[in-house]
């Protein structure tokens, strides 16, 4: 953003520090994004959530999924170079659940995930990390709360997004957001969680 010019063109709102403020945010906040997502098959359905974002980005923004359905993180890491050529400004990651699951350790997944989020990093892009976990089985807590703590201590994600309104208390899905095998969204679920993740992007 070339700030000389728009200080410029907007000098009269300078009388009020807030109206300032607020015209900076709309400036910036107009300007087309490039989103690329890495997740498993709770976000890369036909009707994924990146389609919402799509629809509510500015005109000319650029969004989709690199995503990977049933594997885990070892195999989704395996497009970041394919989803970084598109030169994103945000990068999402989603890539717990089936690691979870199938009881990998929580180095495996931080090992792998930081592969990532180091690439996207020096790609200049600013790191999302969604933790969407729903408790299929109570066991799935343990590695979800362990990789939701490591992730909000670590330096190299910008965001940690855990999307509480999906959820009930008891970690399952919202009854109006699961798809019926209370582990992936429905459309509406998807629509929710894309809504969600607008305002971090």
């Amino acid at each position: 953003m070339n700030v000389k010019k728009f200080l410029k063109d907007n000098w009269h709102l300078l009388v009020s520090g807030t109206l300032a403020v607020v015209a900076y945010r709309s400036y910036v906040d107009s300007r087309p994004r490039r989103v690329v997502a890495l997740g498993t098959s709770l976000t890369v359905p036909s009707w994924s959530y990146i389609r919402r974002i799509r629809e509510l980005l500015p005109k000319g923004s650029y969004a989709k999924n690199y995503g990977h359905g049933g594997k885990g993180v070892w195999i989704i890491q395996r497009s970041t170079d394919t989803a970084l050529k598109q030169k994103p400004n945000v990068v999402i990651l989603e890539t717990l659940v089936n690691d979870v699951a199938s009881k990998k350790t929580t180095k495996h997944m931080q090992a792998w995930n930081n592969k990532m989020l180091t690439k996207a990093k020096a790609a200049g892009a600013k790191t999302v990390f969604l933790v969407l976990v729903p408790l299929k089985k109570s066991w799935w807590a343990t590695g979800r709360n362990a990789m939701a703590k490591w992730a909000m201590s670590n330096p190299l994600i910008d965001e940690v997004v855990i999307p509480s309104a999906l959820f009930n208390a008891n970690g399952t899905y919202k009854k109006e957001y699961d798809s019926g095998d209370h582990v992936h969204l429905n459309g509406r679920g998807q629509r929710k969680l894309g809504e969600i993740l607008r305002s971090y992007v």
